[in-house]
């Protein structure tokens, strides 16, 4: 009975047609990715509470089943997109997911931080990161917007790693701030109604 009580929907997979499409979709640019050796990217839309980030995480367990070793090998990053994003806090959100003990170091600027996570993305053997909350990018300001967006782009640019975008559908919004960004994402509207 103690399982049933602390049994909770929210916390379970369910395997649907979206989950797959968008499973195969991640599959295919994560593999894309690998083969050329040139950084791809994937948006993934949908209503809230539709099911995109436990999806995401799902995928993630299923293609990296092996514990990352701290400090040496972190195969795959998900991050938490800042509710008021800027170059600066973006870059401080993904050394924190990256575990770097200056991630918070307010003396770094925006340039040096992006310079910390391209070495350790590299030195940790990265292969795809998840932004997730990617509507924060798009709700903030129309400077932000087009900033952060460039930010993602120049991100692409120097490294080899699969880039996903995991957000509300108002996302796409950031492909219109930078055209050189939505060259290199393609988009994916799996949740939500059918």
């Amino acid at each position: 009975m103690k399982n049933i009580a602390n049994f909770s929907l929210r916390r379970q997979f369910i395997d649907t047609p979206q989950a797959r499409r968008v499973f195969e979709r991640l599959n295919e640019v994560h593999q894309d990715t690998l083969r050329s050796k040139t950084s791809k990217g994937l948006m993934l839309q949908g209503l809230s509470g539709s099911g995109k980030t436990t999806t995401v995480r799902q995928y993630l367990s299923s293609v990296f089943p092996t514990p990352n070793v701290p400090g040496k090998v972190l195969r795959a990053l998900r991050v938490e997109i800042p509710s008021s994003p800027s170059k600066k806090n973006l870059a401080t959100a993904m050394l924190t997911a990256l575990d770097d003990p200056f991630a918070s170091s307010r003396s770094h600027s925006a340039e040096t931080k992006f310079t910390r996570i391209v070495t350790l993305l590299r030195n940790l053997q990265t292969e795809i990161i998840i932004l997730d909350e990617a509507q924060h990018l798009v709700d903030y300001s129309r400077t932000n917007t087009y900033e952060a967006a460039d930010w993602i782009k120049s991100l692409m640019n120097e490294t080899e790693i699969t880039i996903v975008l995991v957000g509300l559908r108002r996302t796409q919004r950031l492909l219109w701030a930078n055209e050189q960004l939505r060259r290199r994402l393609f988009c994916q509207r799996g949740f939500g109604p059918l």
